[in-house]
C-alpha cells in the first residue's frame, strides 16, 4: 500500500511539473528565426519595399522595433514583454523585433544589423499595416528605411 502511495504522488508531481511547464511554454513569446526575413533582405533590390506584415504567417497588430541598447522590459502596457530575453541591452549588433497581437507579446526576432540595419530612432511602434521598409543599398549593410507614408511611427 504505501509503494502505491509513493507511486501516485510520484505521478502527481511529474504531472504538476509538466503541466507546470507546459503553461510556461504555452505563455511565453515565441522566438522567430531571422533566415527568412535575411532572404528577403539579401535577394531585395535597391528601393524594394519589404512588408513584415507579408512576410510573416500569424496574426499581429503592432510591431515594436527596439535598436541596440534598448531594453524591452520598459515598454508599459504590452503583457509577456518580461518574457522577452533583454541581452539586448547589451549589444550593438542586433535589433529587436516584437510582434504583438492585443497588447500581448507573441513573437520576437532579434535581427543581425550585418545582414540590414533598422533606421533610427532607438524605439519605434508600427501598427502591423505600416510596419513596411524599403531597401537602401547607399551603405553597407543595407538600410531598412520605414516607407509607410502616414505617421511617423516614433514613439
Amino acid at each position: 500500500m504505501r509503494k502505491r502511495k509513493i507511486a501516485f504522488l510520484s505521478l502527481a508531481v511529474l504531472a504538476a511539473v509538466a503541466g507546470a511547464a507546459l503553461c510556461d511554454r504555452a505563455d511565453k513569446p515565441q522566438e522567430l528565426d531571422q533566415a527568412d526575413l535575411q532572404r528577403w533582405i539579401s535577394h531585395a533590390e535597391a528601393g524594394q519595399r519589404i512588408s513584415l506584415r507579408d512576410m510573416t504567417a500569424f496574426d499581429w497588430d503592432t510591431l515594436y522595433l527596439l535598436h541596440p541598447y534598448a531594453d524591452p522590459k520598459s515598454i508599459q502596457g504590452v503583457r509577456r514583454m518580461d518574457r522577452i530575453p533583454d541581452d539586448i541591452r547589451y549589444l550593438d549588433d542586433a535589433n529587436l523585433l516584437i510582434f504583438v497581437k492585443d497588447h500581448r507579446a507573441i513573437r520576437y526576432m532579434k535581427y543581425p544589423r550585418a545582414y540590414g540595419d533598422f533606421a533610427e530612432p532607438s524605439l519605434r511602434v508600427l501598427p502591423a499595416d505600416e510596419a513596411v521598409f524599403l531597401v537602401d543599398r547607399s551603405t553597407s549593410p543595407a538600410r531598412l528605411l520605414q516607407a509607410f507614408e502616414g505617421r511617423t511611427g516614433y514613439a
